[in-house]
C-alpha cells in the first residue's frame, strides 16, 4: 500500500521548481542588467560626448541577450509542456518503485517542499534586484543635478574653452579660455566695425579692412551686416582678384585697391578718391565701435628695470595703428623681430625674453645671429614675441581676432616669466615658448627633411615615431611601456606633439632640466633629464639636435646677453 502511495506522488509530481526557473531568473537578470550599463553607471561617473557611446552599445547588447534568452526559456518551457508524457492507460499497473529501507516516505516527499523554497527565494532574488536597479536609476538620473563639479581648486589647470564674453548669444560661464565662438543677435556686426554710410565707400572699405588692416572677416561681416548692399559685387570682385595681383602689388591690399578704383569708378557711376585719406589707412581705419563685449585696451604703465644692466631698451608699440597690435604698449627689438608687451608685464619681464631671445639666436654671442639662413626666414615671416597680461586679456582678444601672419608661434603670460630663473620648468617658460616660435616659424620651414613635422617627413617625425613606441596620429590612450615620450594632452596633435618633442630635447641637451625637482616633475610627458640620459636614450633626436649644420643652440640661456666686442 505504501508503495502506491509513493507511486502516485512521484507521478504527479513535476521537475523541480529551480531547475525550471533556473534560466528565467538568468534571463531576467541579464535584460535587467541593461539598466546598469546605460544610464546608471555613465551617470554615475559622469560620462558624455562620444566616451558614452560605448556604454550604449554594452547596453544593447545586455538588452537583446536578455530578450533572446526568455524567448529561448519561453519557448523551451512550450515545448516541454506539449510534449509531457500522457497518463498511463495499460492495463498493468506501473512498476513498483523500489524504496531502500533507510530511506522513508517521509524524507522522499520533503523534496517538494524544498524545492517550492527555493523557487521562491529565487524569485525573491530577482524582485529584490529590480528594486535596487529601479533604486539606482532613479538616483542616477537625479545625480547630475545634485552633483556641482570638483571645485576650482582641484583642476587649476584644467581648459575650457568656450564664448567668454557675457552679452553673446552663446555665452558659457564656465569657459576660460576664449575659441572665439561667440555668436550675437543677427543685426550686430561681429566685427564691429565703424562703416563709411556712402555703400559704394563701404564695399570697397570692407576689401581694405579685411586685407590690408587685417580685420579678420571683414568681407564676409559687410555681405551678412551692411543694411545698403547695392555695390556687393565690388567687394567680392576686388577679393576674388586680389589673390592673382597681390605679387605685382607686393602684398599692398591698399594700392592695389586704389588701382581698381581709379579704374573701375566711373563703371558704377561714381568718382574716385584717395583711399588712404577716406579711409584714414595711416591710422588704422575708420575703427571699432567697442561694441558686443570688445575689451578695451589696459592702460600703459612703466615699472623702473632692476635687473642687470642689459643692452635691450624697452620702446613706445611701433605697430600701435594695427588692429592686431592695438593693446600692446612695450616693444624691445632683437635682430629685427619684435617683443610686444602688455601693460600689465614689467619692464624686467619684456628685457627677459628679449634677452632669452637675443641668447638662443646668437648662442656663441658673437653678435650675430648664429644661422643666416633662418635670421632670414624670421625676418621674412615677421617673427614676433607676445607677451599678454593674463589668457583673456584684451591684447591677445584682437591679436586672436586680427592677425593674419605667420610669424607667431608661441604666446607669454605675465605669470610664467620670472627673470630670476631663467628657463626653470615651472617657473619661466621664457626659453620653452621662444624656442617654440623659433623653431616652428623657422626651423620647420628652412629644413623641411630635418625638421618636418608631420608623419613620415623628417628625421624629426621618425626619431618622435620611436620615442612615442610607434606612430601615433592622434593621442594614445596609453602608450608603450618602452616610450620615453608620453605626451598626453589630447588637443594636441601629431604636429603640436613634433614641437613639444623637439623642445623637450632641445633643453634636455642644454642641461636646463638637470635637477631632481625637475626630473621627477617632467617625467609623467618626458624621461630623458639629462644630456648624458639624452644621448643613450634617444639616439635619433640627440644627433639632430646636435648636428652642426642646423646651428640650433647648445648653450642654455642664463637671462645675460652680453655679445663680444671687437
Amino acid at each position: 500500500m505504501e508503495h502506491s502511495k509513493l507511486d502516485s506522488e512521484f507521478q504527479a509530481s513535476e521537475a523541480p521548481p529551480e531547475k525550471k526557473n533556473k534560466d528565467l531568473i538568468i534571463s531576467f537578470a541579464v535584460l535587467i542588467s541593461s539598466a546598469w550599463a546605460f544610464p546608471i553607471i555613465p551617470n554615475i561617473l559622469g560620462l558624455d560626448g562620444w566616451e558614452i557611446i560605448s556604454w550604449v552599445l554594452g547596453a544593447l547588447f545586455l538588452f537583446g541577450s536578455g530578450l533572446l534568452l526568455l524567448l529561448i526559456s519561453g519557448i523551451t518551457r512550450l515545448f516541454k509542456k506539449n510534449t509531457t508524457p500522457s497518463p498511463n492507460t495499460a492495463a498493468t499497473p506501473p512498476a513498483p518503485i523500489i524504496i531502500s529501507e533507510s530511506i522513508t516516505a517521509s524524507s522522499v516527499l520533503q523534496t517538494r517542499p524544498n524545492a517550492v523554497t527555493n523557487a521562491k527565494s529565487g524569485m525573491r532574488q530577482m524582485r529584490n534586484y529590480a528594486a535596487l536597479t529601479t533604486f539606482m536609476l532613479v538616483f542616477s538620473l537625479f545625480l547630475p543635478q545634485l552633483y556641482s563639479g570638483p571645485d576650482d581648486d582641484s583642476t587649476p589647470n584644467q581648459v575650457i574653452y568656450g564664448c567668454t564674453f557675457a552679452d553673446a548669444s552663446n555665452y558659457n560661464p564656465a569657459a576660460n579660455y576664449p575659441d572665439w565662438s561667440c555668436e550675437y543677435e543677427h543685426e550686430t556686426d561681429p566685427c564691429d566695425l565703424v562703416w563709411p554710410d556712402d555703400p559704394f565707400h563701404a564695399a570697397i572699405y570692407s576689401f581694405i579692412s579685411e586685407y590690408a588692416l587685417n580685420y579678420g572677416g571683414a568681407v564676409g561681416c559687410y555681405g551678412d551686416h551692411y543694411q545698403d548692399l547695392s555695390y556687393e559685387s565690388v567687394a567680392y570682385d576686388l577679393e576674388d582678384h586680389w589673390e592673382d595681383s597681390e605679387s605685382a602689388f607686393n602684398g599692398n591690399a591698399s594700392s592695389y585697391a586704389q588701382e581698381w578704383l581709379d579704374s573701375n569708378a566711373d563703371e558704377y557711376g561714381k568718382d574716385s578718391f584717395d583711399v588712404y585719406e577716406v579711409f584714414q589707412i595711416a591710422e588704422g581705419g575708420l575703427g571699432m565701435n567697442g561694441g558686443h563685449g570688445s575689451p578695451e585696451c589696459t592702460e600703459g604703465t612703466h615699472s623702473e628695470s632692476t635687473s642687470n644692466a642689459s643692452m635691450f631698451t624697452i620702446e613706445e608699440n611701433p605697430n600701435i595703428a594695427q588692429p592686431a597690435f592695438q593693446c600692446f604698449t612695450k616693444f624691445v627689438e632683437v635682430f629685427g623681430l619684435g617683443v610686444f608687451a602688455e601693460s600689465g608685464l614689467s619692464d624686467d619681464q619684456v628685457i627677459h625674453a628679449a634677452t632669452v631671445l637675443a641668447e638662443l639666436l646668437d648662442n656663441d654671442e658673437d653678435g650675430v645671429v648664429d644661422d643666416s639662413a633662418l635670421h632670414e626666414r624670421l625676418l621674412e615671416a615677421n617673427a614676433t614675441v607676445p607677451m599678454f597680461n593674463a589668457e583673456g586679456s584684451p591684447a591677445e582678444y584682437y591679436l586672436m581676432n586680427h592677425y593674419q601672419g605667420e610669424g607667431i608661434g608661441a604666446v607669454l603670460y605675465a605669470d610664467e616669466v620670472d627673470p630670476s630663473r631663467t628657463g626653470r620648468w615651472g617657473y619661466d617658460a621664457s626659453v620653452e615658448e621662444i624656442m617654440h616660435t623659433i623653431n616652428m616659424v623657422g626651423h620647420v620651414y628652412i629644413y623641411p627633411d630635418a625638421f618636418g613635422i608631420e608623419p613620415n617627413s623628417s628625421l624629426l617625425s621618425e626619431a618622435m615615431d620611436e620615442s612615442r613606441g610607434g606612430q601615433f596620429l592622434e593621442t594614445p590612450s596609453s602608450y608603450p611601456e618602452d616610450a620615453w615620450y608620453h605626451y598626453d594632452d589630447i588637443t594636441c596633435e601629431y604636429d603640436c606633439m613634433a614641437g613639444e618633442y623637439i623642445y623637450w630635447a632641445q633643453v634636455t641637451n642644454m642641461g636646463i632640466l638637470n635637477d631632481t625637482e625637475t626630473c621627477d616633475g617632467i617625467a609623467d610627458e618626458w624621461e630623458p633629464c639629462s644630456k648624458e640620459m639624452l644621448e643613450s636614450m634617444d639616439v635619433l633626436i640627440y644627433d639632430l639636435v646636435t648636428d652642426p649644420q642646423y646651428k640650433l643652440p647648445q648653450i642654455a640661456p642664463d637671462g645675460v646677453y652680453s655679445p663680444e666686442s671687437d
